[in-house]
C-alpha cells in the first residue's frame, strides 16, 4: 500500500520543480525577447511572441494552483505537462527561426526530465511528438530578414546560451532527483529496521 503514495508524492515533487524550472526558463527567454526587442537585434514577430509567453506564464499559474489541491497526481497528468512545455517551445522556435534556432537542443530537456521519472512509454511518446515538432520547423516557419552576419551572431551566442541553460537544468533536476532518491533510500531502510525490531520484539513476547 505504500508503493503507490510514494510515486504519487514523488511525481508531485518532480512536478513542482519542473514548475521552478519553467519560472526560470520562462524568465531567460522573456529577458531574451526583451533585449532583442529594445536593440533592435533581429526582426521578430513581437506580438506572436509575447502571446506565446503569455502562454507559458498561464500554464505555470494554472499548474501552482493545481498542485495546492489535494487530488492526487498520476504520471499521466505529469507527462501531458511535459508535453505542454515541447508544445511551447516549438511555438517559440516557430516564431524565432524554426529549426535553424539554437535554442532547439532545448527539446534534450523535457525528454531528459522525462527519460529520469516516467516510464518508458511516455518518454517514448513525448520523443516522438517532439521529433515530429522538430521535424515541422524543419519545413515550415516564420520567415526572419536577417543578414548572414547577424544570423551568424545569432547562432554562435544562442548556441553558448542554449547549452549553458539546458546543462543547468539538468544538472539541477538530476542533482534533485538523486537527493530524492537518497531519501526515499533511508527511508525504506528505516522502516526495515523498524519491521526487524517489531518482530523481535514480537518473538520475545512469544517465547514469554
Amino acid at each position: 500500500m505504500l508503493a503507490p503514495v510514494q510515486m504519487l508524492s514523488a511525481t508531485r515533487q518532480n512536478l513542482w520543480r519542473l514548475t521552478f524550472i519553467r519560472i526560470l526558463v520562462l524568465a531567460a527567454q522573456a529577458g531574451s525577447v526583451g533585449i532583442a526587442w529594445l536593440f533592435d537585434f533581429l526582426p521578430l514577430p513581437w506580438l506572436q511572441l509575447s502571446i506565446t509567453l503569455g502562454c507559458s506564464l498561464v500554464l505555470c499559474g494554472l499548474t501552482v494552483i493545481r498542485l495546492r489541491t489535494s487530488l492526487p497526481l498520476t504520471e499521466l497528468e505529469y507527462a501531458l505537462q511535459l508535453a505542454l512545455d515541447l508544445l511551447i517551445h516549438s511555438a517559440l522556435l516557430y516564431y524565432s527561426g524554426g529549426s535553424a534556432n539554437p535554442f532547439v537542443s532545448y527539446y534534450l530537456v523535457p525528454l531528459t526530465i522525462a527519460a529520469a521519472t516516467l516510464p518508458w512509454r511516455y518518454s517514448l511518446i513525448l520523443s516522438g511528438f517532439a521529433l515530429t515538432m522538430y521535424t515541422l520547423l524543419m519545413v515550415r516557419s516564420y520567415p526572419l530578414e536577417t543578414d548572414s552576419i547577424a544570423r551568424e551572431n545569432m547562432q554562435v551566442y544562442g548556441m553558448w546560451l542554449s547549452f549553458a541553460l539546458a546543462a543547468s537544468v539538468i544538472t539541477f533536476f538530476a542533482a534533485k532527483m538523486a537527493e530524492e532518491l537518497r531519501r526515499q533510500e533511508q527511508l525504506r531502510a528505516e522502516r526495515r529496521e523498524e519491521g526487524l525490531r517489531d518482530q523481535q520484539l514480537l518473538a520475545v513476547a512469544t517465547q514469554a
